[in-house]
């Protein structure tokens, strides 16, 4: 599944005009808030990876997984097997799944891979 960043702007931008709001972000943080090394930092020091796995949030999701059925699909898969959150990357190029340990994160790429789709088992940056 291919999808051009293009395409996922334009579906977002239809989605938010038709709701009768502006384009752009429509979750309400301060625009530093959007900088991964801002979050990074912030979330480190105060929550857990579970609370990172609770408040992960991506605006595209739900006009992407309602057009993209199998990405819904893969999602309910891996919360349903393990996973503590999974959220679409960027403008959905990816699905990422945070979870709890290693050995969860090795059995739910064995099912990815089972499902002939594609995954990896990586492991964060401190």
């Amino acid at each position: 599944l291919k999808l051009p960043t293009k395409l996922v702007y334009r579906l977002y931008d239809e989605k938010v005009f038709s709701a009768g709001r502006p384009p752009g972000r429509d979750v309400g943080m301060p625009a530093d808030d959007f900088a991964s090394r801002t979050i990074y930092n912030r979330w480190r020091n105060i929550y857990s990876w579970d609370t990172v796995a609770e408040n992960t949030y991506n605006c595209f999701e739900r006009i992407i997984l309602a057009k993209y059925p199998v990405l819904t699909r893969i999602k309910n898969v891996l919360l349903a097997n393990g996973a503590a959150s999974v959220v679409l990357t960027g403008s959905g190029s990816a699905l990422v799944g945070i979870v709890p340990n290693p050995q969860i994160g090795r059995r739910l790429l064995k099912l990815v891979h089972q499902q002939h789709w594609w995954g990896r088992v990586v492991k964060t940056v401190p």
